[in-house]
């Protein structure tokens, strides 16, 4: 589903009698997003810092609160509702004790106050909803984690590409559109040797 689209469950409660239908492309495409972080640069090139940060959301929460239920989670490569999509995967249950002892272990202690270290978030204007998720992690990752958000920084749709394929990004949301043959779109994106190519 589009992040644009994320509010359509609410339109028929604002507007009685219009009716908002987000199903019909479902065949066609899905818009797949995800956290993506720079490998290359410190602190999530160590994969512990990496684990720490899915440990400590909790995707049923985040669907409702910041989702609003107008999206569905993935819990692998292919989106929910696509035919090849592996159905009865429990996503990840968030564990603050495991996430805070990782990147202690990674060698981010908490500092005198709270913080471990620093980032910044790359957004895009084009899609509304990514800065309401930026504002979840900051808040969620800040107070159970010690990991401030120091920046969200939205940018274009096409600058936001070319940070993405530079390496010039902390921590992001990275989209992706899923057509309903999985090798167009999918194939690529666990493919560590072809970043940047498809940005």
């Amino acid at each position: 589903m589009s992040p644009n689209t994320y509010s359509l469950p609410r339109v028929s409660r604002v507007r009685p009698g219009l009716l908002a239908v987000t199903d019909g492309m479902a065949g066609l495409s899905h818009l797949m997003a995800g956290l993506t972080f720079n490998l290359r640069r410190a602190p999530f090139s160590d994969p512990r810092v990496r684990r720490a940060i899915a440990l400590a959301l909790d995707p049923e929460r985040f669907a409702q609160t910041v989702l609003r239920d107008g999206a569905a989670l993935a819990t692998g490569p292919l989106p929910a509702g696509h035919r090849f999509a592996r159905t009865g995967v429990e996503p990840i249950a968030a564990d603050l004790a495991r996430a805070n002892q990782l990147l202690d272990e990674a060698g981010y202690p908490r500092g005198a106050d709270g913080r471990r270290f620093a980032i910044e978030y790359l957004s895009v204007i084009e899609f509304p909803l990514f800065k309401p998720i930026g504002d979840y992690l900051r808040a969620q990752l800040g107070g159970k984690l010690g990991v401030e958000i120091s920046g969200l920084r939205e940018v274009g749709v096409n600058e936001w590409r070319r940070h993405m394929a530079a390496g010039d990004f902390d921590m992001g949301l990275e989209y992706r559109l899923i057509w309903d043959d999985p090798l167009l779109g999918v194939h690529a994106a666990p493919a560590s040797h072809r970043a940047g190519r498809d940005g």
